[in-house]
């Protein structure tokens, strides 16, 4: 047995079906625990775009962070391996991170310190020194930068040359010795370079893409009906077959589904609140639910809406969901004339901004465990990877992904569930924001809240 067959076999544990409805358990504990935050989702969208600059730049560097390849080929993999009943699961895994990213970004702005250089800096890591468990800060702060190297720069430059090399014949390393170029342009500029390229490059990307998607929707609208017709089926009853597409049982419909979510919102991983420990002053609770809509477009809009396309295309053009990459391209390439170039471009610039967005929490880590000193090998390291990355194989880093996300997870959640019984004033203050901007349709009036 080869060793990327084992470690498929140790994530296939992990991940396992009862893993996935007990994590399901948790979020739902955690949601409650924190009022059900996802009533407020109004309020955090309108906290992130009402001229809070801070919270809209945390926003952005949390969603280029998790804005990439899990929304297109993360999407389209767990159709091919759970069904079309995977879209559902998915969509209800985000829903569920709602709550759970919400908790936090609350206490990572809450336990947040200055740091040298006059930035705020924050995260689980601080939050779990500040109580008292450093060995599970300094554990948390390694598989974040472990993760990070596979999920932020592997994953992406991988999907990246994968789709690029199908366009022509270009060599292996040229398309990853480009990224690895543009990456360095970036990420060597430092922290308000980053913010920069991340405030600047979302809305274009989250624009484009809806578009696309829109565009596919409209020319399979026939199918659209059955499209949902069958997500629905397929995630709750086994075996079901429509127009010839094999259906999926709940069980694997819901691992694939909830393991693509999570790795699409990155809900449990901790890594929206040290994002979100670099927004401005103000309210916290406001703040942190400023930043936790960061789930609600990445997985409740975006992979939701991918889901729904990849499928209604399938049933559109009658082929199966047997390839991740032919799913999702075959879908775009209905498109009149620019069609072929959708897929292309849409990993480029969604796969690039990840890597940009989490190095920076990545390197947020790394400064934890080594007080800010060799940041710039750190930078150096990370390029290594995205140029490895390109050209190693897919198989190994989605596996890895898998593998390193628990160890990110376990400490986190169990850190955030510690913290819930002290947060209902909390979940009262969201209740009263949410009530006051009702009723004066002005923030200012509750500003010293």
């Amino acid at each position: 047995m080869d060793y990327i067959a084992i470690l498929q076999a140790v994530a296939d544990g992990i991940w396992s079906t009862p893993v996935v409805f007990f994590l399901f358990g948790v979020f739902i504990w955690i949601s409650w625990k924190a009022g059900f935050p996802q009533r407020y989702i109004g309020l955090g969208i309108r906290t992130a775009f009402s001229g809070e600059s801070s919270v809209y730049q945390s926003l952005s560097v949390s969603l280029a962070a998790v804005l990439g390849v899990g929304n297109i080929v993360g999407v389209a993999l767990a159709i091919s391996l759970g069904g079309a009943g995977a879209v559902f699961w998915c969509w209800l895994a985000g829903l569920a991170g709602v709550g759970v990213q919400y908790a936090e970004c609350l206490f990572s702005i809450r336990y947040r310190r200055q740091g040298k250089e006059g930035t705020a800096c924050g995260g689980p890591m601080y939050v779990m020194r500040a109580i008292g468990r450093k060995k599970s800060a300094s554990l948390y702060a390694a598989a974040v930068c472990l993760c990070g190297v596979a999920m932020g720069a592997m994953i992406p430059a991988n999907s990246i040359n994968a789709v690029l090399t199908e366009q022509g014949n270009v060599q292996i390393v040229i398309i990853p010795a480009v990224i690895t170029l543009l990456a360095a342009v970036v990420i060597l500029g430092g922290a308000k370079r980053i913010f920069e390229f991340c405030a600047g490059a979302v809305p274009v990307m989250v624009l484009f893409y809806i578009g696309a998607c829109l565009t596919v929707l409209f020319i399979c609208r026939a199918e659209l009906g059955n499209a949902l017709s069958l997500i629905l089926k397929e995630a709750f009853h086994p075996g079901c077959a429509i127009s010839g597409v094999t259906g999926y049982g709940i069980g694997r419909a819901a691992r694939w589904g909830a393991a693509r979510g999570l790795f699409s919102s990155e809900a449990g991983m901790g890594t929206a609140g040290i994002s979100a420990a670099a927004s401005g002053h103000g309210v916290a609770a406001e703040q942190a639910i400023g930043c936790a809509c960061s789930t609600v477009w990445d997985t409740l809009v975006l992979a939701a809406m991918t889901g729904v396309t990849f499928v209604a295309a399938a049933l559109h053009g009658g082929y199966g969901f047997d390839n991740a990459l032919t799913l999702a391209g075959a879908a775009f390439s209905l498109i009149p004339f620019a069609g072929r170039y959708i897929l292309p471009i849409s990993l480029v610039i969604l796969g690039f901004s990840t890597i940009i967005g989490w190095y920076y929490i990545a390197e947020q880590a790394y400064r934890f465990l080594f007080a800010g000193r060799k940041i710039r090998l750190f930078a150096l390291l990370w390029l290594a990877a995205v140029f490895f990355g390109g050209i190693a194989s897919m198989e190994l880093a989605w596996t890895l992904s898998d593998i390193l996300c628990i160890f990110v997870m376990a400490p986190n959640l169990i850190t955030v569930m510690h913290l819930l019984p002290g947060s209902r004033n909390d979940a009262f203050k969201l209740k009263l924001l949410a009530s006051l901007h009702k009723k004066y349709k002005r923030k200012d009036t509750f500003r010293g809240i």
